[in-house]
């Protein structure tokens, strides 16, 4: 013969539940469920033990992203950074290049020696007052990188003639600065302007120069 019996504490819920199995013989096994489901009081402690360790978890894993999300923004900019001033070194070398080959052939080729200042054949600055040499240095563009009509403003030439009233060796130099203009990059760019960190690239300048022999 068997019986089940279960008893619980009132107004503790889920504290205390014991069956009692009732077997012939007298003989009879008790199963504290308590003791299955939670374990006793040591439980009950080991449960809130885990409960604390997961939320302090959380509470450490949240400071450590505060702490890194700042560092990768500012890795983010720097790539960037870097990644837009090579670009627009590459860009500006092709343009100075440009400049140079421009006013060589124009002095040397064609005969506008009044695009240098000075005398004949002499080392030299460009004559930036000069209207060929305004039409060949404005005149150069690159889109997204260079406008036209900014030339005179971002180009430096320079004639070099190691003798003197001679052509030979002879040979323009074009120096190249980047400027921020319509439907131009913005460089330096400058997302982060405040917090723990204060980014300035306003002291960063691109410049890229190229040499052009004057021909004879």
């Amino acid at each position: 013969m068997c019986c089940w019996g279960a008893n619980s504490t009132v107004g503790v819920p889920m504290t205390y539940v014991s069956l009692t199995l009732c077997l012939p013989n007298g003989l009879h096994m008790q199963n504290n469920l308590s003791e299955r489901v939670f374990g006793g009081s040591e439980g009950l402690v080991r449960l809130a033990r885990m409960r604390s360790k997961s939320g302090g978890s959380i509470v450490e894993a949240g400071a450590a992203l505060a702490f890194l999300l700042p560092l990768l923004i500012l890795l983010m900019v720097f790539i960037i950074q870097t990644s837009q001033y090579f670009i627009i070194k590459q860009q500006l070398a092709y343009i100075a290049r440009m400049a140079a080959k421009e006013c060589a052939n124009a002095y040397g080729k064609y005969g506008y020696t009044n695009i240098k200042s000075g005398a004949l054949h002499n080392s030299g600055a460009a004559n930036t007052s000069d209207a060929d040499y305004l039409a060949i240095v404005n005149g150069i563009a690159c889109p997204g990188v260079f406008a036209v009509n900014s030339g005179n403003a971002n180009i430096q030439v320079n004639f070099t003639f190691p003798t003197p009233g001679s052509l030979n060796g002879s040979y323009v130099t074009a120096q190249v600065r980047y400027a921020n203009g319509p439907n131009l990059p913005v460089f330096p760019w400058n997302p982060v302007k405040g917090g723990f960190a204060v980014l300035n690239f306003s002291g960063i300048t691109v410049r890229s120069s190229a040499t052009w022999p004057i021909p004879h």
